[in-house]
């Protein structure tokens, strides 16, 4: 699932409000990991213990720069092992890295 980056106070009026994500997520029952890659951090122990968030690390931090290849395969490598531990387990992502992600995961699928 990808979704914007869950937003508090003025900037809620236009992107999805943190509260509002952690209740969708919340509705569904499955287990979620939230990967932010977009740079910019947040109160993530909004989500609550039941949803892990992961950061994306420094290299994410420049919109106009690609992150690092290594930083790149590391999280796709974490998404994959999350997906495969167990069907239900969700992935939701800010913006970026969706494409990379299917992308490595059709490598490791033809390997």
């Amino acid at each position: 699932m990808v979704m914007s980056y869950p937003a508090e106070g003025l900037e809620s009026a236009y992107r999805n409000h943190i509260e509002d994500v952690k209740a969708f997520l919340d509705s569904r029952g499955y287990p979620f990991i939230v990967v932010n890659v977009s740079g910019r951090p947040y109160d993530s122990t909004k989500f609550g213990p039941h949803i892990k968030v992961l950061d994306g690390g420094a290299s994410w931090k420049d919109p106009k720069r690609p992150p690092s290849m290594k930083s790149l395969i590391g999280l796709c490598d974490v998404i994959f092992k999350w997906t495969n531990q167990n069907t239900r387990n969700m992935v939701v992502i800010h913006c970026t890295v969706c494409s990379e992600f299917l992308l490595f995961q059709f490598q490791v699928s033809i390997l």
